[in-house]
């Protein structure tokens, strides 16, 4: 009695259990279909959740033009990859805005430049023409035309080699002073 191990065994019928267990098995397959329906759901919608800062971005991405290089994503501050990527791409297209500027004021410049001598070529020659004049006149005339026409010619041949160098077609130059 003590000290002494024993045994007691215990029986119940198991057909019941087993029919219980069988109906949860139907019940787990079953059920697949609309557990996988609910989890694509599920992922679909926390994925769209996710993206929507992404498609954000997209969309002011596609609104900046050349016109517009005033317009600035939106930097969400979450200190992710979003962020760097937004702050990223604001710089890229300040450097565009600033170099759309540079151009401009450029172009400006050379038109500026350029107009000057033309109109001293045409304003000298609209006046040689206006009476006869002896042939002094005349060659004085044509030296200053001739004169304004070399410097006109020197501006266009320095714009031309600008235009190479930024399409990196020939490099520029070297000269020493």
């Amino acid at each position: 009695v003590l000290g002494r191990d024993y045994a007691v065994l215990l029986a119940t019928e198991v057909s019941q259990a087993q029919e219980v267990i069988t109906q949860f098995g139907w019940l787990l397959v079953s059920s697949i279909p609309a557990v996988l329906f609910l989890a694509a759901l599920g992922g679909y919608w926390i994925s769209r959740k996710a993206l929507a800062p992404v498609d954000q971005i997209t969309n002011t991405a596609r609104s900046i033009t050349a016109s517009k290089l005033s317009q600035r994503l939106s930097v969400p501050n979450t200190g992710d990859e979003l962020e760097r990527l937004s702050a990223t791409l604001n710089e890229m297209v300040a450097r565009l805005q600033s170099s759309f500027q540079k151009i401009a004021q450029f172009t400006a410049d050379a038109s500026h430049e350029l107009r000057t001598p033309i109109a001293l070529i045409r304003t000298t020659a609209e006046l040689s023409l206006r009476r006869r004049r002896d042939e002094v006149e005349y060659r004085d005339a044509l030296t200053q035309i001739l004169g304004e026409a070399e410097r006109t010619t020197a501006l266009i041949e320095g714009l031309m080699v600008l235009a190479r160098a930024d399409s990196e077609a020939e490099a520029l130059p070297c000269s020493r002073t």
